[in-house]
């Protein structure tokens, strides 16, 4: 058995890189193109929201699963799990707004000759915090 054969040596071997939450709707396509079930690849990494991906799919969690919990839904194991809509739907809360840096914005305004525009700007930002 080379390298490039799984364990068991009935397929290639797969690995599955993962890096956003939004390639859960590219996940149905790529079950698609693979040999073997996404749950069953051989290696499987992900980066930032990807990792999340990742970690499900080696828990069990279905595709199915996946894109309801991200329509606001929860079903299966994730219903299960507890895992469900914290936010009140599927979308978080609006940010609040409010100054983010009174100075600078201050200085901005009174000279705005001295300070860029862009960064200006970021002074006024929205907070995520709740009010």
């Amino acid at each position: 058995m080379g390298p490039d054969v799984a364990p068991g040596g009935s397929r290639p071997r797969v690995g599955l890189v993962l890096g956003a939450a939004w390639m859960t709707g590219a996940l149905p396509a790529l079950q698609e193109r693979l040999p073997c079930p996404l749950a069953d690849v051989d290696l499987v990494v992900g980066t930032s929201a990807g990792s999340v991906l990742a970690a499900a799919l080696r828990c069990g969690v279905s595709i199915e699963e996946m894109i309801a919990h991200q329509r606001g839904e929860a079903i299966g194991v994730l219903a299960d799990a507890g895992v469900g809509d914290v936010t009140g739907g599927p979308w978080p809360p609006p940010p609040a707004l409010r100054v983010g840096s009174p100075r600078l914005l201050m200085t901005w305004l009174l000279t705005p000759h001295r300070v860029h525009p862009g960064v200006g700007a970021s002074a006024g930002r929205r907070s995520h915090d709740r009010p």
